[in-house]
């Protein structure tokens, strides 16, 4: 899945070989500046294990595009908080 924050990053949420989902991050102009396959846990990400009514559910439900949104842009942002994002000449992005 992939969504756009409101500075215009790239952030893409995707499943890999490993038990958790992974998060790739493009900044503006489209190059990738955070990538790991691994950084969103299976136990708080990705499934819901209560029905509509608050009911337990013996099997998780897969979240839809739309129950992704909102905690894959809050991880991006999160990332790109603690990160320092410079061009190829060093200069840091605004």
């Amino acid at each position: 899945m992939i969504f756009k924050t409101e500075d215009g990053y790239t952030v893409r949420v995707f499943s890999s070989l490993y038990v958790d989902y992974g998060i790739e991050i493009l900044d503006p102009n489209g190059q990738e500046i955070f990538y790991n396959p691994s950084y969103l846990s299976l136990e708080s990400y990705g499934y819901r294990y209560e029905d509509e009514d608050g009911h337990d559910l013996e099997d998780g439900i897969a979240w839809s595009e739309d129950e992704w949104r909102v905690p894959a842009i809050e991880a991006a942002e999160e990332i790109l908080e603690c990160i320092q994002v410079t061009d190829d000449l060093g200069n840091l992005y605004a």
